[in-house]
């Protein structure tokens, strides 16, 4: 458990710093997928609040934050208990979508993988991370998305499916 927070504790530092320094500059307030700035904002408040000198010595709600959050995600509304990996999982997308660079995103096929050894498959992942980044390209993409590898393989004609998402 102490290292779910240890890990949750430099997330929220890393968004710290990327909240102090770049993210009124790159709001996206026209983004369908987005919240028109507002989760950016609050998270921007509520972390410039706890990281600003005088926060040592005393405490704060956050209220704002709570109510921009509930307002976009219903599931967070109330004081029930929730999971902190479906709270930071809706909070990196929201400050993506918010703070998202590409302001038309056009349409993007997902290429096809024919098959083929190493080099087709990496060839196959640099395709795919090319479309991703013409729809996504945020400071969150540039600091904490990935891409990975999925391979299905049919138990009856043993043809192989693999995807770089």
């Amino acid at each position: 458990m102490r290292q779910s927070f240890t890990r949750l504790d430099r997330t929220l530092s890393s968004l710290f710093v990327i909240v102090a320094g770049v993210f009124e500059e790159e709001l996206n307030y026209d983004n369908p997928l987005g919240m028109q700035g507002a989760i950016a904002k609050a998270f921007g408040a509520l972390l410039r609040k706890i990281w600003s000198p005088t926060s040592s010595s005393t405490s704060y709600s956050p209220r704002e934050f709570k109510l921009a959050l509930q307002r976009f995600a219903p599931q967070f509304s109330g004081y029930q208990q929730h999971d902190s990996q479906e709270l930071v999982a809706f909070l990196l997308d929201g400050l993506h979508e918010d703070l998202n660079r590409v302001l038309q995103k056009p349409y993007v096929e997902k290429p096809d993988w024919e098959g083929g050894g190493d080099q087709e498959l990496g060839e196959l992942a640099h395709l795919s991370w090319e479309g991703y980044m013409k729809r996504n390209d945020s400071v969150i993409v540039d600091l904490f998305q990935g891409q990975y590898q999925s391979t299905l393989v049919c138990p009856e004609c043993s043809k192989v499916c693999s995807t770089s998402l």
